[in-house]
């Protein structure tokens, strides 16, 4: 992991360069609350621009 450091933001005529995804198995996200046993699985995803 590395820190994200927002930089502003561009104008609808900027071609995107990068994509962030984020996936979680905890039900508040990136605050981890779970179990040890949870198992997390992330299959078949497709993302059309």
């Amino acid at each position: 992991m590395f820190p994200l450091t927002e930089t502003g933001w561009g104008t609808k005529e900027d071609t995107p360069t990068h994509l962030i995804m984020c996936f979680t198995s905890s039900y508040q996200g990136v605050d981890f609350v779970g179990s040890p046993e949870t198992i997390f699985w992330v299959d078949n995803i497709e993302f059309i621009y």
